[in-house]
């Protein structure tokens, strides 16, 4: 899928891409996927770069619609002072965004 590797897959909510991270360009990509008539595989192409946190495990999300992506910003040389923990987050997303639904 990848000619230079990856890290993280990730798949569209719809099926229709596959996202990764590439440590040796230090961005995300965006691969299209096209499972009929037949298995097809596009070309990879560059998302959007940047220094975001690595560790074990997918480090990032993206939202239902597939048009976001829920990333943590690598921040170096800056002392943390405080960290905000909301519970139940989801809901009061819902309630500050309400929807049509």
């Amino acid at each position: 899928m990848t000619p230079r590797g990856g890290n993280w897959p990730f798949w569209a909510p719809d099926g229709s891409e596959l996202f990764y991270f590439s440590i040796a360009e230090n961005a995300f990509f965006a691969v299209p996927i096209q499972m009929e008539p037949a298995f097809r595989v596009g070309a990879p192409h560059k998302l959007f770069g940047g220094d975001y946190v690595r560790g074990g495990g997918n480090q990032w999300d993206i939202t239902p619609d597939g048009e976001r992506f829920l990333l943590i910003r690598e921040i170096r040389d800056v002392e943390a002072r405080e960290i905000h923990v909301v519970l139940n987050w989801t809901e009061e997303l819902k309630r500050l965004v309400p929807t049509n639904d």
